[in-house]
């Protein structure tokens, strides 16, 4: 789509977003403090951090934003980033 054929050179410039701000909901904040990981939420990586904010601010419904908190605030007290986590629910409803 970019008009470049098979082999052929591309060239990027790539640079940090250093305005690049994750705005934490008040819902989940609470709960982080509630359940004393919010100091641990803060270690990870911002763009885990990210993951988890935007999965949650994704959700239709208030009984989903409250199970992806929930799901969240565990991950979190477990010491699993947001990829160990999917893959950790995904792996309990196999069983």
């Amino acid at each position: 789509k970019i008009g470049k054929g098979e082999g052929a050179l591309l060239h990027l410039d790539l640079e940090e977003d250093k305005n690049f701000n994750i705005v934490i909901p008040d819902d989940l904040a609470l709960c982080l403090e509630a359940e004393t990981v919010a100091e641990q939420f803060d270690q990870l990586p911002k763009s885990h951090r990210n993951y988890f904010v935007n999965w949650i601010n994704g959700a239709k419904t208030i009984e989903t934003r409250t199970k992806r908190i929930a799901m969240t605030v565990n991950a979190v007290s477990k010491g699993l980033n947001y990829g160990e986590m999917m893959r950790y629910e995904k792996a309990k409803r196999t069983i």
